[in-house]
């Protein structure tokens, strides 16, 4: 999958090169001062793909600190320490910045899970770290 036209805003997706049939999804983050209006996906021969809105979508824990980590404007963390967290993926300044900050410490034996769901328990203890810090 590529990405044709994207204005004020980053569009992230979740696999580039799905088979057919496949759910891929499509993470809109506008620039601010700007909204998402319309997002339009397209086959290889133009056709518009029917696109589904899933807000009772659950968030994994790369997610939940990177809303945080923009929610907070703050400074790229250096280095996070985890073994599952490599320097490059798109989450790992946000994760470098909850560990250097205290907001988290991990899910056990140097690892993050950054994939795996984010409970509601872990998203209060994040957010309570990131108020009291």
């Amino acid at each position: 999958m590529n990405l044709v036209a994207v204005t004020n805003g980053t569009v992230n997706i979740s696999n580039k090169s799905a088979s057919a049939g496949a759910k891929i999804t499509l993470t809109p983050t506008p620039n601010s001062g700007y909204k998402t209006v319309s997002v339009t996906a397209k086959d290889k021969l133009g056709n518009i793909i029917k696109l589904t809105k899933n807000a009772d979508a659950t968030v994994n824990r790369a997610q939940v600190v990177t809303f945080l980590y923009r929610y907070e404007k703050a400074e790229a963390g250096t280095e996070s320490g985890f073994a599952d967290v490599a320097e490059d993926a798109w989450f790992a300044s946000a994760v470098a910045w909850a560990v250097e900050n205290g907001i988290t410490n991990g899910t056990g034996d140097g690892q993050f899970s950054p994939a795996g769901d984010c409970t509601r328990g872990q998203i209060v203890t994040f957010l309570w770290r990131d108020m009291v810090r």
